[in-house]
This record gives C-alpha cells, sequence and structure tokens, in this order.
C-alpha cells in the first residue's frame, strides 16, 4: 500500500485544535461581554422588583382610599388620620390589598379624606413612598430619602428654621424670643409646637432605615460586653422604636436636641418618655440598671427654666448602667 502524504498532510492540518492565545482571546472575550451583561441584567432585575414593589403599593393605597371612605361614612366627626392609623383599620386595608408587606409610615389624609402620603414596605424589604405633593407620586426610597427622614436632618431643618426666624443664637442656644404662648407652657412645648407646625402638624416616627442604623450601632456597642443584650431586651427595643416619634427638647444649657418619646400621646406637646436622644451628633440609649436592655425615662420639658431641665453632663461617651450611653 502506497503512503499518500498530501493526503496526510491534510488530514494532520484539519485536526488541528485551537492554540493557547486563540483561547485566551475568546476568554477575554467572553469576560468583557459578560461585565458588559452584567450590570444590565442586574439592572433589569432589579427595575422590575421595583415595579412589582410600587405596584404593591398602589393596590394599599387603593384600599386605604376605600377604608377611609368607609370609616368617614361611619364617624364622619372624628380625626380621620387617628382613626386611619389604629392597628384595627391598618389590618383591614392589608387584608383588602393582599399583599405580604406593611405600612410603615403613618397613613396621611388631607381635609377631603383624600390619601395624600404612606410609606410601604414589601416583604423584601422594598421601600415605596406615596406622596401626592410631588411627581412622580410613587417611588423607591432612595438613600437621600433615608437621610432626609432622620433625627439630624429633623434637628439640622429644625435649626436652620428657627435661625431664619431669630430664635436661635449664633452660640446655638434659643433666644428670648422663643416664649410659652400661654400661661400653663413651657419653653419646651413652644419649641415642639413650633416644630410641629413646621412638619405639617404631626412628629415625625422613625423610618425603618433609622431603626435598622440606631439597632445596628446599639448592637455593635454592646456586643462582646457584659451589656450584651438578649433576644427578650432586643424585642423590646424593637417596640420602642416602633412606637417612637422624634420631638425637641431645650436642654438646661438652653440647645436644642431630638428625643424618641414613646408616650401614648404622640400629638401632645411637653415632656417626653424617651428611650433615645439625638445630641451633639451622637445618638444615645438610657440603659436599665442591669445595663443589659434598654430604658425609658421623663425627660423635662422646662429647659433651663428650672433645675430638672436635662444636662448634658448626663451623657456618657460608652455603654454604662443606668445611664445615657453613646451608640
Amino acid at each position: 500500500m502506497m503512503w499518500d502524504e498530501k493526503a496526510n498532510g491534510r488530514s494532520k492540518k484539519s485536526q488541528k485544535g485551537f492554540t493557547l492565545v486563540e483561547l485566551i482571546v475568546v476568554l477575554v472575550i467572553l469576560g468583557i461581554l459578560i461585565a458588559i451583561m452584567v450590570p444590565v441584567l442586574t439592572g433589569w432585575i432589579r427595575k422590575a422588583k421595583n415595579q412589582d414593589a410600587i405596584l404593591e403599593c398602589r393596590s394599599v393605597v387603593m384600599a386605604a382610599q376605600g377604608q377611609a371612605a368607609e370609616e368617614y361614612a361611619k364617624n364622619p366627626n372624628g380625626s380621620m388620620n387617628d382613626i386611619m392609623n389604629e392597628e384595627g383599620t391598618v389590618e383591614a386595608i392589608m387584608k383588602t390589598a393582599a399583599t405580604d408587606g406593611k405600612i410603615s409610615n403613618p397613613i396621611e389624609l388631607d381635609e377631603s379624606v383624600t390619601v395624600t402620603g404612606l410609606k410601604y414596605t414589601t416583604a423584601k424589604g422594598i421601600v415605596v413612598i406615596y406622596d401626592r405633593a410631588h411627581q412622580p407620586v410613587y417611588r423607591i426610597e432612595s438613600d437621600a430619602d433615608r437621610k432626609l427622614n432622620s433625627a439630624p436632618s429633623y434637628k439640622d431643618k429644625l435649626e436652620e428654621l428657627m435661625k431664619k426666624d431669630g430664635l436661635l443664637g449664633e452660640e446655638g442656644t434659643v433666644t428670648d424670643k422663643l416664649k410659652p404662648t400661654g400661661k400653663d407652657n413651657t419653653i419646651g412645648q413652644a419649641l415642639q409646637q413650633y416644630f410641629f407646625e413646621k412638619l405639617g402638624d404631626k412628629f415625625p416616627v422613625l423610618t425603618e432605615a433609622e431603626k435598622e442604623e440606631l439597632k445596628d450601632k446599639l448592637k455593635k456597642a454592646t456586643d462582646g460586653t457584659s451589656h450584651k443584650l438578649s433576644d427578650e431586651a432586643w424585642n423590646g427595643f424593637q417596640t420602642k422604636l416602633d412606637e417612637a416619634v422624634w420631638k425637641p427638647i431645650v436642654t438646661a444649657e438652653g440647645k436644642t436636641m431630638m428625643v424618641a418619646d414613646v408616650g401614648n400621646n404622640k400629638d401632645k406637646k411637653g415632656a417626653a418618655l424617651a428611650c433615645i436622644i439625638y445630641y451633639d451628633n451622637n445618638y444615645y440609649v438610657k440603659m436599665n440598671p442591669g445595663g443589659n436592655s434598654v430604658n425609658t425615662i421623663w425627660i423635662s420639658d422646662q429647659g433651663s427654666a428650672r433645675d430638672d431641665g436635662f444636662k448634658s453632663e448626663w451623657l456618657n461617651d460608652s455603654i454604662v448602667k443606668d445611664g445615657w450611653s453613646k451608640i
């Protein structure tokens, strides 16, 4: 049998594979394509999830509007903002909406009993803001929203307005222009009334983002120490956060600070049953005598008018038993 070297050469050439350089080039190209496509795909997925969250919030708003009409028909002379935020009413709204999330901020209504605002958090943790006063009326909560609705931003805004109105001096202390409005009123009540009116006749609740931030700060401050909180103590702290509203207080030194008030009457002006305070760019919690749970304590609204005004010297830079501790 004769050997056909020409045919054999063609056979060897046809069986030749990719070189190492060619494989590297292919892998580089694939890597570039993946680098381009992954962010795009992630963006599409996020956008789809956000759209689903907005649709859920629409259902909640529609259910809330229907519930508002029903409640107004039953009690036309009642405070609709209070009625709509009662636990039973909120449960009825969520049952009608048939969603798995929760309303995470008070439902707001105008004089015509139209729902004008609420915040809805999906079961997956996406927060949707419904606000008829802005466009678009439905939006996903941004980092700017989270920073805007917190004790630091409230305090900054309050002091900015006070300076503009001549109620706060250059050294950060309240001026003589901030005066009680009645015989039985205090300087603290005057400040709270001012704050209350500037925020649309309401005291702001703690947002979900701020609650998470506070829990994270407390965990970092207590973990690995003798003040570590038990599961029961954590549940108690969560309950306090859910019940609290931010109110301003005038300290004994005449400065302003924000307190998280867990008292029963969220619209009442005066002394605050506080579990957290925000002062001089820091959050503080009141630890119980055992040092292993967060306590509440009444803070005077008298300011510098009496000796029982809150004093900054009571604040501690570390976790201490039965004292205000920085977190």
